[in-house]
């Protein structure tokens, strides 16, 4: 075998060999090239030192070629080496696409589309770097709020100061059992008086909200002296100063001292200082047993200003007599030390201070009247009062037939009785006086009232206004066999015939007189020289007592009658006026038409009053 070392840095080398040749290679060669001549079984080629490309070529072609490489040499792998014997083969290799490509998101199939993409919202957020703009896809610093200023959560273990900037929430819950102190302008929940409450200026008033009124005020009693609040003095207005109510001690001897009371104090208040006195509320832990007036108070008792020591309570109502009342309050708890009391001031009113009351220069026994021109309750003497008008009143208490301004007016044996002894029908225990109107047993007989002088024609109608008003019980029904009429009211005639001029209410079940029909209710009629209007009502005439009510106007346009305080018929026609010379007179009776039964009629009282329009 033929044995070859090639040295040299030769680029190419050739050899011709026979048999079997071995071949190193210790430098670098490019090319080798075996030419044999003979028959070559193996051809061996150990390389043994760092060569780039060892090209072989045989020939002939049919020769087998080993390349034998030292154990230790660095080969350079190729990737695109096929052959699996070339040592710079590469063994599982991975599979590389194709070709390289970029992954796009909206590709929704092929090579670039990316799988399992995350769902994205398609609004943005409020952050100012949202990714909206394309720019700032990222939160930055400017996204995040500075984490100072704010208030604390629950728990906090420091107080919050919001400066000179505002609390606004929709409502805001206090912790009811709060321990904390309560300073000036501090408000807090007292949960025994179950409301809120505030510290006031000063710091030794505090105000139950919704409990308290208070008014800040200035000391001017006279002489100079310090108001407390534990002599819880009684204070009225006296003026004003520097822009605050001036107050003074309140005392009920007289108006000027007790009409402007105004509230109790409730802190110290020293001379031409300022301070808070309590208008209404409770008043606390003072002595409230009273031994600072020299009384004994218990809880509940009404409490007055005192009309005897300016600034004091009392618990002794004044009278008229002995000052102006004027309560302060009420003692909620009496206690030396803890004592409560509530303050609410109710003034009591003078007469004149009423809005519908005007006084003017009262005199002595001077009563009070309505006028309804001023619609004032005015000041009248006894005088004044006569030259209003007539009035008239009478519950037939005097012995006989015959009653002041009222005479007896009979006939045909009837009688005018006043009934003593014998009680009438259905009389009740407060009807005092009772006259009975009797017909007799005759068929003609009638009995009565008028006024003096049988019927003599004394009143006019339309120079002011008139009340007519008697209380009746008729004993027995009229009816056809034992037949009677009764009336009431203004007439002409002291006789039986027909009224000619007439304001009255009838009960005349026969129609007999008068323009009335055959009725059992009463009939109301209004009668000017002959000419009548008539009203028969709805109201069927009882043997029960009844009110029967006349009311003319002052003009004597309208009329209006009343059964029982409800009104059953208004007139405007054929009232008998003085503007047509018409003169009346008072009548009430009953007479016989037939029959003869005795038939009586009761009456309680009568009563007429004149209200002239202008004073004689």
């Amino acid at each position: 075998m033929d044995q070859w070392t090639l040295y040299s840095n030769r680029r190419y080398y050739t050899i011709s060999m026979a048999d079997n040749v071995n071949i190193i290679v210790q430098d670098t060669i490019n090319d080798i090239v075996v030419n044999a001549a003979v028959v070559v079984e193996t051809i061996d080629i150990n390389v043994q030192a760092a060569v780039d490309v060892v090209d072989i070529v045989a020939n002939p072609n049919n020769y087998v070629v080993n390349i034998n490489r030292i154990i230790g040499e660095q080969v350079q792998s190729d990737w695109n080496q096929s052959d699996n014997q070339a040592p710079d083969y590469i063994k599982n290799k991975p599979t590389i696409p194709a070709a390289q490509v970029n992954s796009d998101w909206d590709a929704t199939s092929g090579v670039a589309e990316i799988l399992n993409k995350p769902t994205i919202p398609t609004a943005t957020s409020d952050l100012t770097n949202d990714g909206s703009d394309g720019v700032n896809p990222f939160i930055t610093a400017a996204d995040i709020p500075p984490v100072t200023g704010f208030v604390p959560y629950t728990g906090a273990t420091a107080n919050v100061d919001l400066g000179e900037y505002e609390l606004k929430a929709g409502q805001v819950t206090l912790d009811t059992s709060p321990t904390g102190t309560a300073a000036v302008a501090t408000t807090r929940w007292n949960n025994t008086i179950g409301s809120t409450e505030t510290t006031l200026k000063g710091g030794s008033v505090v105000l139950k909200n919704g409990v308290d009124l208070v008014a800040r005020v200035v000391n001017k009693v006279t002489p100079n002296t310090t108001l407390t609040k534990a002599a819880y003095q009684a204070v009225r207005i006296s003026g004003a100063q520097g822009q605050r109510l001036a107050v003074a001690y309140a005392q009920a001897n007289n108006d000027n001292n007790s009409a402007d009371t105004i509230g109790i104090v409730c802190e110290t208040i020293a001379t031409n200082q300022e301070g808070f006195i309590l208008t209404v509320g409770q008043l606390e832990e003072i002595n409230t047993t009273g031994s600072l007036q020299g009384e004994t108070w218990a809880d509940g008792d009404v409490l007055y200003l005192s009309p005897t020591t300016a600034g004091r309570l009392t618990n002794i109502k004044p009278t008229g007599a002995t000052g102006h009342i004027v309560v302060m309050g009420y003692v909620e708890y009496a206690h030396a030390v803890h004592g409560k009391i509530y303050v609410k001031i109710m003034n009591g009113w003078e007469l004149d201070e009423l809005h519908n009351v005007y006084i003017n220069s009262p005199a002595n026994r001077d009563v009070l009247a309505y006028n309804i021109s001023t619609q004032l309750w005015e000041n009248e003497s006894f005088k004044q009062q006569s030259l209003r008008g007539v009035q008239f009143f009478t519950d037939f208490i005097s012995a006989g037939s015959t009653t002041p301004n009222l005479v007896a007016s009979v006939g045909g044996g009837g009688t005018t009785n006043k009934t003593t002894s014998t009680p009438a029908p259905n009389q009740t225990i407060n009807q005092i006086g009772i006259c009975q109107y009797q017909t007799g047993t005759t068929s003609t007989g009638f009995a009565g009232h008028v006024n003096d002088a049988q019927g003599a024609l004394a009143f006019t109608l339309g120079g002011g206004s008139w009340v007519y008003e008697t209380f009746i019980e008729v004993d027995t029904l009229s009816t056809l066999t034992e037949q009677f009429r009764f009336l009431t009211g203004f007439v002409t005639q002291s006789s039986v015939i027909n009224e000619v001029n007439a304001v009255i209410f009838t009960y005349d079940s026969g129609g007999t007189r008068n323009g009335t029909i055959a009725s059992p209710n009463w009939q109301c009629v209004t009668s000017d020289n002959n000419t009548r209007t008539l009203t028969t009502t709805s109201v069927a005439v009882t043997t029960t007592w009844t009110k029967l009510r006349i009311e003319i106007n002052a003009a004597a346009t309208s009329v209006t009658f009343y059964i029982n305080d409800i009104l059953v018929a208004t007139h405007t026609q054929n009232i008998p006026t003085f503007a047509n010379s018409r003169f009346l007179a008072i009548k009430q009776q009953i007479v016989k038409s037939a029959g003869t039964t005795n038939r009586s009629v009761y009456c309680d009282y009568l009563l007429y009053e004149n209200n002239l329009t202008t004073l004689r």
